[in-house]
């Protein structure tokens, strides 16, 4: 059922069954939701009868669909999509695609991939099919992206890309491309019942669309074609949508029982009786015809709607008539791709020879031309060598006693050295090569981490970070491996020509050889890139599973969620293992293939040789050489083998030398923002809107701050409060409106500038596992004792300093983790306070796990320390907001009430006043109820 045609079924209304996924990349419950707006829309009207046409001719589509495999459980969805559109040869960016379904839209919405598909040049349409139609070439359902469900994945999306036979070429982000049996895979398929108006439905079943698989099946089932049309006709002349459901459920009972050998050779009589008797009786339909059988059910034959229930999916082809190149087809037609999109369909894959070989750019050519040729001349030397050793015996006899002897000894030691010192020092300058080309591509990769944008960093694992970064000692091998491949190439080609010179009757049989040594490596080589890709990407998730379990030790221990952590890191472990042992037998295969061939070969050029020639002086020489090409062989298929692994620890480790990158810092700044740096900053918001895959966390923010203004923010928690001051601080790119800072738009440029200016207090703030006095001075060049010692005593910690041993010098553990929560929020706060001529202070829950008396008196003294600065404050604590200029609440992303604490509080009904008395209320039942006993925990003893 097409949910864009006029002509059929609009696009049903989303199942509470089925919300939109939310939370982080590592705490998703479900891979994919399913459904739109919470209502049936209008029939989309026909497209216009001038389209435009497509310029260039399309790409042929592939058979086998590109493998896509995701790096987390929120990636399913755009890695469906980059390979749905690399099988139709449409090229899109994955990792900006990925980047793009973190923040302007949605990539686990099933309907914001169908829309994505369309933009990118797909006729993509969202439809529910019968499952047993899916497969059928009568249905054309085929390629689609399908949602199955998955045990430890909930629903998700995979690409069913053909059939075959029996079997369906499936792309699996999670697993890779797998060909199954149909009657495997189809009870994984998410199950989608949609209300339909009867006479949409009853359209949409008497066009092609459903009456052709409907009659594939009818003669699946044996059934002649005058029995099917006459089944057909009695259906159709049924009014509404029991004659033809009807005729459907028969047909797939019917299927059933022939199946399990019931029924033979009366197939036709038996659909016949089940589809009169359900028009007959229809309160006995289910009697007769089980429920599971039937695709449509309504509540009456004559009923206004009908529930229509089959697989859903997104249906796709190559758009041969689009409207517009690189605009998003939704409700607002017309609307512009957000640039995250565009930059995903503008940029270019990377290609990782290109890039090392600009890395080597800095090298003398002479010296890699005289490599280049050395490597080359080896493999030559090697076979000069044979010769001349083989001349040594029919020599032998005529050199005279003494000199002649000795001289020929030593032209041949002379020699045998020479090529061993060429090929010793071709080896060397291979091993700098490689050495230079890690040592620069770690140098890239170091000085662009602190350079990337924040969503690229939180778009990823961490754990895939590190393990791109460990591997990269693979990169160092590349030109040895370069090296090792001319060698054998060459001497393949010399072997075979030294052997076609010796015996012209051996050249086919030494060609085929060569080239079957070549074919054969190549092709394997496509399939074990896909598979080592497949295996990188999987170990770099799975290496996430030891930062947790040793990060989250305590916890874990403390909930037992230890099986739980060992049940998915099995999961993922199992996942890797059956990739590694995919492509273990992939290279055994080749091998086995390519030693098989080339032994007979082999064996079938000697006898030929002998046959012709007999035994005779150069006998030897040619059994050397015909012996020696599947050693070529051999070591043209080991580089063949191992290129795949080191271009793809290339490819990982380069693809974020590609990344966008945060606007730099100017090096002289615009005479706006040339003030000094103990201005107070003024902020702006006209009209902000903050987007996180595709959902709103910030609606047209309106708010002005003026300079040296103390504000609070308060609201209940996921508000949106720290997500506005995200914004101030560069986390979040604003999907709408503008932010401006001293009058002037706040251009990214100016973010890194005023991040040096700003006084960050937050849970969050990183705390280096080095020494407290390290962690109070990080970030600047020199702090004066003076400085030090009122920082410490502002932020209490002069305290807590006296039980450490250490005192200043006490290690914190990563983290903070040797630090109770309350002395690493009062060092965040003491490293802020140090910080000299800051111009917005930004406190997000600044004090959380210390108590209510102590937060009151550290919140008094920040402000007093910086009574001149701009100050916003994040903060649970209403009472404390009092004192505050002013006072915003937020409440779903959106400015609810702003004023003086004064004015909104001699408001009846404020929701500022709300809070405060809330808040009243919960201290009091905490605090003065007489059923609670209260204990302190005063140095380290329990106190009642």
């Amino acid at each position: 059922m097409s949910v864009r045609d006029p002509q059929r079924l609009p696009r049903p209304p989303p199942p509470a069954a089925f919300p939109p996924v939310e939370g982080g990349a590592n705490d998703v419950p479900d891979d994919a939701h399913v459904g739109g707006s919470t209502g049936t829309p209008a029939p989309v009207e026909p497209p216009s009868a001038e389209p435009v046409a497509r310029p260039r001719k399309p790409p042929a589509r592939r058979f086998f669909i590109p493998e896509v495999i995701q790096s987390s459980k929120m990636d399913c969805g755009p890695a469906a999509l980059k390979a749905l559109l690399g099988g139709f040869g449409i090229s899109v960016h994955y990792g900006r695609l990925r980047e793009a379904c973190r923040t302007s839209v949605d990539g686990t919405s099933i309907d914001t991939l169908e829309e994505l598909a369309g933009a990118f040049g797909l006729d993509a349409r969202q439809t529910v099919v019968p499952t047993d139609h899916v497969p059928l070439p009568a249905a054309s359902a085929l390629p689609a992206l399908v949602v199955v469900k998955r045990p430890h994945l909930g629903n998700h999306f995979v690409v069913l890309w053909n059939r075959v036979g029996p079997y369906v070429q499936v792309m699996d982000p999670a697993a890779g491309r797998i060909w199954v049996r149909w009657s495997e895979f189809a009870p994984s398929t998410l199950k989608y019942r949609a209300t339909v108006p009867t006479k949409d439905w009853r359209a949409w079943a008497e066009s092609p669309a459903f009456l052709s698989p409907l009659d594939s099946r009818l003669r699946s089932l044996g059934v002649s074609r005058r029995d099917a049309d006459a089944l057909l006709d009695l259906a159709r002349a049924s009014e509404g949508w029991l004659g033809l459901g009807a005729l459907d459920a028969a047909v797939r009972f019917c299927a059933s029982l022939q199946q399990a050998g019931i029924v033979r050779g009366s197939e036709a009589q038996t659909v016949r009786a089940m589809v009169e008797r359900v028009q007959a009786s229809f309160e006995e339909r289910f009697d007769l015809l089980p429920r599971p059988y039937w695709s449509v059910e309504g509540e009456s034959p004559e009923g206004a709607v009908v529930a229509s229930t089959g697989v859903l999916l997104v249906r796709a082809r190559l758009a041969t008539e689009v409207r517009a190149p690189g605009v998003l087809h939704t409700a607002e037609e017309g609307t512009a791709l957000p640039k995250e999109l565009q930059a995903a369909l503008e940029t270019r894959d990377e290609r990782p020879e290109q890039e090392l070989a600009k890395l080597l750019a800095g090298e003398s050519r002479v010296g890699l031309a005289l490599l280049t040729v050395g490597a080359l001349v080896t493999p030559l030397g090697m076979l000069c060598q044979t010769v001349l050793l083989r001349r040594l015996f029919d020599l032998a006899p005529d050199l005279g006693m003494g000199m002649q002897r000795v001289g020929a000894g030593v032209l041949v030691v002379g020699f045998l050295a020479l090529l061993g010192a060429l090929e010793a020092g071709v080896y060397a300058g291979m091993q700098r090569l490689g050495r230079v080309l890690e040592l620069r591509l770690r140098l890239a990769f170091i000085q662009k981490i602190p350079r990337l944008q924040d969503l690229y960093l939180q778009s990823r694992l961490s754990s895939d970070m590190a393990e791109r970064s460990h591997m990269m000692h693979v990169v160092r091998g590349l030109p040895a491996l370069a090296f090792t491949g001319a060698r054998a190439l060459v001497g393949l080609v010399a072997t075979v020509v030294a052997i076609g010179m010796m015996d012209s009757r051996l050249w086919l049989g030494t060609v085929v050889l060569a080239v079957l040594s070549v074919v054969l490596p190549l092709a394997f080589r496509q399939r074990m890139t896909e598979q080592d890709m497949r295996a990188r990407t999987q170990l770099g998730g799975l290496s996430r599973y030891y930062l947790d379990s040793l990060v989250g030790a305590v916890p874990l221990r403390a909930h037992g969620a230890q099986t739980a952590l060992g049940r998915e890191h099995e999961i993922l472990l199992t996942g890797w293992m059956r990739s590694s042992l995919q492509l273990l037998r992939t290279m055994v295969s080749l091998r086995f293939v390519q030693a098989t061939v080339g032994a007979g070969l082999c064996i079938t050029l000697l006898t030929l040789h002998l046959g012709s020639q007999g035994v005779t002086g150069g006998m030897l020489l040619v059994a050397y050489w015909i012996m020696g090409l599947p050693d070529h062989a051999q070591q043209l298929a080991g580089v063949i083998q191992g290129y795949p692994a080191a271009r793809n620890v290339a490819l990982r480790c380069m693809e974020p030398l590609g990344a966008p990158e945060v606007a730099p810092r100017p090096a002289v700044l615009a005479p706006l923002t040339d003030v000094s740096r103990s201005q107070a900053a003024g902020i702006s918001l006209h009209g902000v809107s903050v987007e996180v895959s595709g959902h709103r966390l910030l609606h047209d923010i309106d708010l002005d701050v003026a300079p040296g203004t103390h504000v609070a923010i308060v609201g209940s928690s996921g508000a949106g409060k720290s997500t506005l001051l995200g914004v101030l601080l560069g986390w979040y790119p604003v999907a709408s409106g503008t932010v401006q800072l001293d009058g002037r738009p706040l251009e990214p440029s100016d973010i890194e500038d005023l991040r040096t200016r700003t006084a960050w207090v937050d849970p969050a703030v990183q705390l280096w596992n080095q020494s407290i006095a390290a962690n109070l001075t990080y970030g600047q060049e020199q702090v004066g004792s003076g400085d030090m010692a009122r920082a410490l005593e502002s932020a209490d910690l002069e305290t807590a300093l006296q039980h450490m041993q250490g005192g200043l010098q006490t290690r914190t553990g990563e983290n903070g983790l040797r630090l109770s929560g309350g002395e690493g929020q009062r060092l965040r706060l003491a490293r802020a306070l140090l910080r000299p001529g800051m111009r917005l202070a930004l406190l997000d829950e600044p004090f959380r796990g210390l108590d209510r008396t102590t937060r009151r008196k550290l919140l008094g003294r920040a402000r007093e320390h910086w009574k001149d600065t701009t100050l916003l404050c994040v903060t649970h604590d209403v009472s404390e907001t009092q004192g505050f200029d002013a006072v915003v609440v937020i409440e779903d992303g959106r400015v609810v009430e702003r004023g003086t604490p004064e004015a909104l509080l001699s408001v009846p009904g404020s929701r500022y006043r709300a809070l405060l008395e809330g808040e009243a209320v919960a201290q009091g039942l905490l605090h003065d109820a007489p059923a609670w006993r209260r204990w302190r925990l005063e140095g380290g003893r329990l106190v009642e």
